[in-house]
């Protein structure tokens, strides 16, 4: 007997069970990558240009269920804070995300995943040209949600186009790596922070295989004030990229 698709009980215009899918998909893009200190009168606050990376691959199965996991980078130029008269400074994001995934709407024409599991992220903030250590590093292992609809508005068996976006929030507990010798300290500290994403863009599928898409993406991560420890404490910050991305991959 040919399964029941959950989408298929959920949504109207589904017409029939959707085979089992893999996908593979790699994505560059190209913007603007900014750090934020909260407290300290802008002296540790700036933007410059900043690049993105994404490697994903996820499995769905005839139930509407499955996983996989991305990995995902962003990094500045190192003249993060040359507006500020500091020397090279640069700023990096680095995440992956091990999910579980269902699809409760798996139609013809709506495709909504939703993806749950666990994160880890490490966004960074350093004095590069500096003749000692002078860098910060939070590590943070957490939770995350992440849904990422599609809605294919033209279907062909040469050419299909939809319009694709996703949002995702997620919380994580955090240690924050302190390595300054002007200021002499190199120590660890306790936190907690969040990672925020959103994206918007068109995607297309050739022969219902090779997918290319094109659109906006935002990566933020929001790192609280930390934990008292010796009497010093890390100020909070916002570290973030946003920017043009290109992603291909293929499906099966």
């Amino acid at each position: 007997m040919r399964p029941i698709c959950l989408g298929a009980l959920m949504v109207l215009a589904a017409t029939a069970c959707t085979s089992p899918t893999i996908t593979v998909d790699f994505a560059a893009g190209y913007g603007s990558y900014r750090h934020d200190t909260s407290g300290d009168g802008g002296a540790s606050t700036g933007s410059t240009d900043g690049v993105y990376l994404r490697l994903r691959t996820e499995g769905v199965g005839e139930e509407a269920f499955g996983g996989g996991f991305s990995l995902e980078a962003a990094a500045s130029d190192d003249d993060l804070f040359d507006d500020l008269g500091v020397g090279d400074t640069s700023g990096s994001i680095g995440d992956l995300f091990i999910h579980a995934t269902a699809v409760p709407l798996r139609g013809e024409r709506f495709w909504l995943p939703i993806r749950v599991g666990p994160y880890y992220r490490a966004t960074r903030i350093g004095l590069d040209d500096s003749p000692g250590d002078e860098e910060i590093t939070w590590r943070g292992l957490g939770a995350r949600v992440e849904v990422e609809p599609e809605f294919w508005f033209l279907r062909s068996d040469r050419v299909s186009l939809a319009i694709v976006g996703d949002a995702s929030f997620g919380y994580h507990g955090t240690s924050i790596d302190v390595d300054s010798d002007s200021l002499g300290i190199s120590d660890d500290f306790d936190g907690d922070g969040k990672s925020v994403g959103a994206s918007l863009g068109m995607l297309a599928l050739f022969g219902k295989h090779f997918s290319m898409r094109l659109g906006y993406a935002y990566r933020a991560t929001h790192e609280s004030e930390s934990d008292d420890n010796n009497g010093i404490s890390v100020r909070s910050m916002d570290a973030s990229f946003s920017g043009v991305v290109l992603q291909l991959g293929v499906r099966f």
